[in-house]
């Protein structure tokens, strides 16, 4: 992770550790650090703040991308829907947003970001598919969705490929983030 704020970087380190599925972040405060780090460790993920060194996160993104090939790049920000120019740029594939709440921006990492292509704007959601969707984001379990819908398991499951497929999201966590992102959860 590169980000020259301490304190932020610190504090979304102590976050993610606190994840059985993540065993390890490194930190960096600058492009010189985050380039030996990531020729040194093949990173499984990076994760740049847009706003490290002055606004630089573009640059270091990319930059390290290139020292690392086939690293995944994730921006992380504090705009709700960052621009596909500012991501195109910075050769990151997603991006995770500050101000999500820690079980979104935990699950938005693990799933290696929430991807803006296609825009989650301009998708279209039947009423069943929000309420799937919103079901979802509580945590609920497949059963646990079908049995408050009223509806068998493997609708739940057709109705959550459906909507992954829309969102062109990898998994259900991505797809609730993404949604947030969107503003598709109401």
């Amino acid at each position: 992770m590169v980000d020259d704020n301490h304190f932020a970087a610190c504090g979304m380190r102590r976050l993610l550790l606190g994840e059985s599925s993540i065993a390890e972040v490194r930190l960096a405060a600058d492009l010189p650090t985050a380039l030996a780090e990531a020729r040194g460790s093949r990173p499984d993920l990076l994760l740049v703040d847009v706003l490290a060194e002055q606004g630089s996160g573009v640059r270091i993104c990319r930059a390290v991308l290139e020292a690392s090939p086939g690293t995944p790049g994730v921006l992380v920000t504090t705009d709700r829907r960052p621009s596909h120019a500012s991501l195109r740029a910075a050769g990151a594939r997603a991006y995770v947003c500050k101000s999500w709440d820690e079980r979104h921006l935990v699950s938005a990492v693990r799933a290696g970001g929430v991807r803006l292509f296609p825009s989650p704007a301009s998708v279209s959601l039947s009423p069943r598919e929000r309420d799937v969707l919103r079901l979802i984001a509580t945590g609920l379990t497949t059963a646990g969705i079908g049995a408050a819908l009223g509806i068998s398991a493997e609708t739940v499951k057709h109705h959550c490929a459906r909507l992954r497929q829309k969102l062109g999201a990898p998994n259900r966590a991505s797809a609730v983030a993404l949604a947030d992102a969107a503003g598709l959860l109401g």
